[in-house]
């Protein structure tokens, strides 16, 4: 002990008193919380007229506090503030004291540790010596005089230092909870804070089911309360005492789950620890066979429980009150098997059947009993995670983990089960002597397997943990799921089913899992296997019914790869033509999205580079598999840019300077006097307008030519009332986003507006009121309005201006989509009498349920940047959408609009769900009609305002109006066709002629791979390029348009892959 001895010296020897060493110790070695066992009465005499206890002497700069649970500590306020519980009234005890903090006071200026006002010291007196440690205020932390192993403070392993400064922080809450009076309050931001973390803590629970935090639900939500009035008054000790004790706890669990990471665990069931490999063998086999596979859910929710030793209470709690619940209602079952066997004394049976039957009964009845008895206090709100760990540490096997612990879990649901089978084959045998052989047979085979499904569904459902709101739904989804998997043979149960198309990868238990791990290694394997040109590892990476869909990166075209032979394929033609490398996961889609029970992936975006062609991303989505492992059910690759010749953006602006030529070099540009375009556009609309600018930005020259007068007017001259359904979020243009004080729901003139300010803003080559010669436009040829002499005024939906045109008249719309409803709400709105004929179902949504069901997760105030956003989109294959998905969001946009559906239905107005009950997005993309965005002219129909006739065909006009098969008549002065357009190949055979039309592939529908035809791609025609869509369509695919114009002038443009099956 030099250092001690050296610093008795400087400060002079004490020969009586009873010092031997200085011992550093942790704030856990305080023993503020063992101080006494029993306390010894006395008896006191009370002298009359005494008023105030004896005072205490107490030196200069000590006080005394009392902590809120009533012990008493005194601290000292000078250089080197110190704290201990030592009883110094007594003079004894405080000369003890003043030589310990002297003798430390003269070891810190012979170290030269500087004595800061943030430093306190603690001392506790011991028989021997002195036990001391220092607080540091600052920086939340314990520390010595001198370097220590941690291991003899008794601190737990530690693995890096900043594990080690979550354990001593640990310590410093630990201190002020012991001490809290004294202090003076806490700074708010430290109870802002902590509200930060139970904020957290809260959400995470209510989130997750692998949450690491340490408090429930409840418990949050009340310490958020207690918080909140703390913060109000953080001087009051009590409530220093409080935060420090719930800072202690956060940073004890912060410990725990540490375990050597630069952040915590994310998952209650991440593993960070070692286990070697649990033993599998013939006994396990047949215990799962015996236990109906229910050993295998209770082992699974057992190891879920137990990762790295690790017990969170919170889920301990729900997991065994579910367990007792299942063997109490087991107990009562096999009681009930077991008083059924007393009908068999007055019945004939056979008598082996009948004992083995009782036998198991018995047998469950017995081993329910034992389950409750041993578990019941492990269920009530007085145990604690220290009795549950140290029951499932004893139960623990080394080489076998909790396989029988799991088997005598499910033993009373099974041998109930069979006590069930036995009894079904004793009454079989019983019935064949009456019914007949094969009728008993058949009976007793179906009341087995009905009794066995329903229980074990009943078992397995026990074992999901999920909230309250949901048990209903779960409960129905387990028994679909059962009878899915019993008939997915036979009947097609989910909706919309494609040979082209696959079965939505469905979970059946609930499972949980930490998701960095997983979408890393598998990225990894992907990656190199992509680059090592391995067809077979790749396609060892994805589930068997799988999607790639590719635009443009691999295939130079618009494709989707359904199924592993069709990967496969794909993968062995271009793979190494592709040349695929510098892949690169990115962080912003790295998730987990579970939109129904059923159904979860964790998503990833990523980058690479395509040969030396182009820059391309993609974005993954792997699903859980049987064995546990992740495969992907989605790939989607997307070429970005050209190498060489990226967007003249950004960085890439021009940087010169003009001054005063910039109006000439317009002019110029735009009148194309010094070369001829590259591309010429016909038609100014947006998809004219979005595609030259990308043209632009690539440095392709390009001519739009626009019949009309103004940039715009193929909507400033539609219908008044037209106003956009889609809103603004999903609608904005490339490089140029719609102001943020932009109407939600564009009016057709103001966009007209927008179009030609952007036209502007973008420096686009336009020509106006220029119309291509080769052809004379038709526009009756342009739409679907049969040819009809009759009086009255007639015209097509695109003819149609102003309702106020029509004051007075009587008018009817034919047509009960979009259009239909848009403009009879208009010439209700004008005072005029309309009548809407509805000739076949429509598919009805209101803009609002719509829109938060199918994309406000993407396209909404706050939500992802829109690039982003529109790739996330594109990377959902048509047919994961359409075979299931589309089903569940039709239907619950239909929950929705139920009342709005209800009442249409009530005035007759035929309604469907969509093709095969996919809703609004298989109408718009295989046809684009037969749908209405309600806004606001259903309510019209439910409320008489606007007419309905829709019960008989209609048959001809008349000199007043129209008349139908059932010799019914509306009269009429005006008839809006609302019949949609034509083939939009028209137009190209106006202007190429009919050879060309002819070799052009349909523009819209689908293909079978559930692409989009003919538009933003090859059509069949060198140089000859379709744009249709609406203007988040040809926001996204502008650029792939613009990119193969581009590659192809660059002669960077590869063969397409036109492999099909």
């Amino acid at each position: 002990m030099d250092g001690l001895a050296l610093s008795e010296k400087a400060i002079g020897h004490h020969d009586d008193s009873p010092r031997v060493n200085l011992r550093p110790i942790t704030a856990l070695a305080t023993g503020r919380y063992e101080k006494c066992t029993y306390a010894t009465p006395r008896s006191v005499v009370l002298v009359p007229g005494f008023q105030n206890p004896i005072p205490h002497y107490l030196p200069p700069q000590w006080t005394a506090h009392i902590h809120p649970e009533g012990q008493l500590y005194f601290h000292r306020n000078s250089a080197l503030r110190v704290t201990t519980d030592a009883h110094i009234y007594t003079p004894e005890i405080l000369d003890n004291v003043l030589f310990w903090v002297k003798l430390i006071e003269a070891i810190l200026e012979e170290k030269n540790i500087p004595i800061l006002p943030t430093i306190e010291l603690f001392i506790l007196i011991e028989e021997t010596g002195c036990a001391y440690y220092f607080i540091d205020h600052a920086s939340r932390s314990q520390f010595w005089l001198d370097s220590i192993q941690s291991e003899d403070l008794g601190i737990p392993d530690v693995v890096s230092p900043s594990h080690l400064s979550l354990y001593l922080e640990y310590l410093y809450w630990t201190h002020i909870e012991h001490f809290p009076m004294h202090l003076g309050g806490l700074p708010v931001k430290v109870v802002e804070d902590l509200l930060c973390v139970l904020s957290h803590g809260l959400t995470d629970q209510m989130t997750s089911q692998t949450s690491t935090f340490f408090y429930t639900q409840k418990e949050c939500a009340q310490f958020i309360k207690i918080l909140k009035l703390a913060r109000e008054n953080t001087a009051d000790g009590h409530q220093v005492c409080v935060i420090a004790r719930l800072w202690r706890q956060v940073c004890d669990n912060r410990f725990v789950t540490h375990y050597g990471q630069e952040t915590s665990r994310l998952g209650r069931d991440q593993a960070i620890l070692y286990d070697p490999p649990q033993s599998s063998s013939r006994i396990s086999a047949v215990a799962r066979f015996i236990t109906f596979t229910m050993s295998d859910a209770y082992l699974a929710k057992l190891n879920d429980l137990f990762v790295d030793r690790l017990v969170y209470f919170s889920q301990w709690q729900p997991f065994i009150r579910r367990c007792l619940q299942g063997w109490r209602r087991s107990f009562w079952s096999a009681f009930a098997i077991i008083m059924l066997h007393g009908f068999l004394f007055f019945v004939p049976c056979e008598p082996l059947l009948a004992i083995a039957s009782a036998s198991l009964a018995c047998t469950s009845l017995f081993t329910s009993v034992v389950l409750v008895h041993r578990y019941d206090r492990l269920e009530t709100d007085d145990a604690c995670a220290h009795d549950v760990h140290e029951h499932l540490t004893a139960l623990y096997s080394t080489k076998y983990g909790f396989q029988f612990v799991a088997l005598s879990y499910a033993i009373p649901s099974s041998l109930q089960l069979w006590a069930l089978i036995f009894l079904a084959l004793n009454a079989m045998v019983v019935l064949s002597g009456m019914v007949g052989t094969c009728c008993a047979v058949g009976s007793g085979l179906f009341v087995a397997v009905v009794l066995i499904w329903f229980l074990q569904t009943t078992s397995e459902s026990s074992l999901n943990f999920i909230p309250q709101a949901l048990r209903r739904e779960k409960l129905e989804h387990d028994m679909y799921c059962s009878f899915w998997k019993f008939g997915q043979y036979f009947v097609n149960v989910i909706g919309y089913r494609s040979d082209h198309y696959l079965p939505l990868p469905l979970i059946y238990k609930k499972i949980s899992f930490a998701y960095s791990g997983p979408s890393r290694n598998w990225f990894n394997q992907f990656a190199t296997c992509l680059k090592d040109n391995d067809v077979e590892g790749t396609l060892g990476l994805f589930n068997n019914e799988s999607y790639w869909r590719d635009i443009l990166a691999f295939t130079w075209d618009f494709r989707t790869f359904i199924g592993t032979n069709n990967i496969k394929q794909f993968l062995k033609d271009r793979l190494s033509i592709s040349q695929p490398k510098a892949f690169k996961l990115r962080d912003e889609l790295l998730g987990v999205q579970q939109p129904y029970p059923d159904l979860i992936w964790i998503s990833f975006m990523f980058d690479f580079e395509v040969g030396d062609t182009g820059i391309a991303s993609g974005i993954g989505r792997l699903v859980p598999q049987i064995d546990g492992s992740w495969k992907a059910n989605c790939i989607f690759t997307n070429l970005e840019d050209l190498k060489g010749f990226p967007e003249k953006v950004g960085s890439l602006r021009n940087l010169e300077p003009n001054h005063g030529l910039w109006e000439a070099l317009r002019r110029r540009e735009t009148a194309f006097e010094d070369k001829e375009p590259t591309a010429l556009i016909i038609g100014g609309g947006q998809g004219g307008m979005e595609i030259a600018a990308r043209l632009k930005m690539l440095d392709v020259s390009a001519l739009v030519v626009e019949k009309n007068a103004r940039i715009g007017d193929s909507w400033r001259n539609r219908y008044k009332a037209l106003c956009l359904h889609d809103p603004v979020w999903y609608d904005h243009m490339p490089y140029l986003p719609f102001p943020p004080n932009w109407p939600a729901y564009s009016p057709a003139a103001k966009l007209a507006g927008w179009l030609e300010y952007y036209a502007e803003a973008m420096e686009l080559n336009v020509w106006t009121s220029c119309e291509v010669t080769k052809a004379d436009r038709d526009e009756a040829n342009d739409t679907e309005c049969p040819f009809i002499s009759w009086h009255g005024q007639i015209l097509h939906s695109s003819q149609h201006n102003l309702a106020s045109d029509h004051l007075g008249k009587r008018v009817v719309v034919i047509g009960a989509c979009t259009s239909g409803h848009d403009i009879a709400s208009d010439y209700y709105l004008n005072g005029i009498d309309v009548t809407m004929y509805q000739r076949s179902s429509t598919y009805i949504m209101s803009t609002k349920a719509g829109w938060e069901v199918l994309f406000s997760n993407l396209y909404s105030e706050g939500a992802l940047p829109t690039d982003l956003a529109d790739r996330v989109n594109a990377s959902f294959p048509l047919g994961f959408m359409m075979n299931g998905f589309a089903q569940r969001a039709t239907e619950a946009i239909a929950e929705k609009d139920k009342e709005i559906l209800d009442g249409l239905r009530k005035r007759g107005f035929k309604l469907n769900t969509g093709i095969n009950g996919t809703g609004f997005g298989m109408l718009a993309w295989s046809k684009a009609s037969g749908y209405y965005l309600d806004v606001g002219a259903s309510q019209m129909i439910i409320d008489g305002k606007i007419k309905l006739k829709n019960d008989s065909l209609l048959q001809s006009f008349t000199e007043t109006g129209l008349k139908f098969k059932d010799d019914s008549e509306i009269p009429a002065d005006v008839v809006i066709f609302a019949t949609g357009f034509g083939d939009a190949r028209n137009l190209i055979r106006k202007i190429c002629g009919d050879d060309v039309a002819t070799k052009c592939s349909p523009v819209w529908g689908l293909t079978d791979e559930g692409e989009i035809r003919g538009s933003w791609k090859d059509m069949g025609i060198p140089g000859l390029w379709y744009a249709m869509g609406n203007l988040a369509m040809d926001r996204f695919h502008s650029k792939h348009l613009a990119l193969q114009i581009k590659a192809m002038e660059e002669k960077k443009f590869g063969p397409r892959y036109s492999r099909v099956g």
